[in-house]
């Protein structure tokens, strides 16, 4: 699993982790929030979970987005 990260807008991202939808993705995708939660602390406006995706919305007046996708990597 590779991780590709997509600019969705100005201040989201998109982490796309998986390209087939299955049962056995979840626990990743849990765990993948989690971090991404703790990495954007209270820099986060919202996390948005999908099947295989994590749409990551952050404060744009606090982060530039090198550093959005950064804290990704």
């Amino acid at each position: 699993m590779k991780p590709r990260v997509e600019v969705v807008a100005i201040d989201c991202l998109m982490v796309r982790l998986f390209d087939v939808i299955a049962e056995d993705n979840m626990p990743w995708m849990l765990a993948a929030s989690e971090r991404l939660r703790s990495g954007f602390a209270g820099h986060l406006i919202d996390l948005v979970p999908s099947y295989t995706t994590l749409m990551v919305h952050y404060d744009l007046t606090a982060l530039t987005p090198a550093q959005a996708r950064e804290l990704v990597n």
